[in-house]
């Protein structure tokens, strides 16, 4: 093209146009993706002919469609950052052909946070496990194996296998939820569910609408 880009432009355009396989080599982008990341930078070239291509351009110019980290999302969830999950949510959903689909899958996690979250509460209160443990390694040490402990009366523990990571962020954002949200978790999911199936007439809506109640709450 006869024109550079800035590092932080670059990176950004990266952000905004590659996807990674699904299912493939870690690493391998897409090649839809790797086509668009090459035309979007045509584009930007052919607006100022041998010039350099910096951040804003990029930012006014390209649509964002890039990837979007699922995991990202139920952190800023169970952190309390309403907006910062409902940005992601619409990022991800963008990045989709199929957005049902995609919509699908994303509750799919969520509901299975909402689990972990129901979970961990109740077992915080059978093993006498301090809320609001910050640090990792003490978690990780002292409280993980009680929260993963065997259940009275040979009952399966849902948390047991559990990376203690994973487990160390939904039980802070478990520490965080008040315990008539906890309670009132699988029904939330049962209803969210019905409402992305049929009952209601935006199911983007019901979903945004569950994740900003957990967060807010949190």
């Amino acid at each position: 093209t006869g024109s550079t880009i800035a590092p932080d432009a670059l990176a950004e355009l990266s952000r905004r146009t590659l996807r990674q396989q699904e299912g493939g080599r870690s690493g391998r982008a897409e090649a839809d993706s790797t086509a668009r990341f090459a035309a979007e930078y045509r584009k930007l070239a052919s607006l100022n002919p041998g010039a350099m291509i910096h951040l804003e351009a990029v930012r006014s110019v390209v649509d964002d469609r890039g990837d979007e980290d699922v995991w990202k999302i139920l952190d800023a969830v169970g952190a309390g950052r309403a907006g910062e999950a409902l940005r992601r949510v619409d990022r991800f959903l963008a990045s989709k052909e199929d957005d049902t689909a995609a919509r699908f899958q994303l509750f799919g996690l969520l509901a299975g946070f909402c689990r972990q979250l129901t979970a961990i509460s109740g077992v915080m209160r059978l093993h006498d496990v301090p809320p609001g443990v910050s640090n990792y390694n003490q978690f990780k040490s002292t409280f993980a194996p009680r929260l993963q402990g065997e259940l009275t009366g040979g009952a399966d523990n849902p948390l047991k296998g559990l990376h203690p990571f994973r487990l160390h962020r939904a039980y802070l954002a478990a520490s965080r939820l008040p315990d008539e949200v906890v309670a009132d978790l699988p029904w939330r999911v049962l209803e969210t569910e019905l409402r992305l199936k049929g009952e209601s007439r935006d199911a983007q809506s019901a979903l945004a609408l569950l994740i900003t109640e957990i967060a807010t709450a949190a």
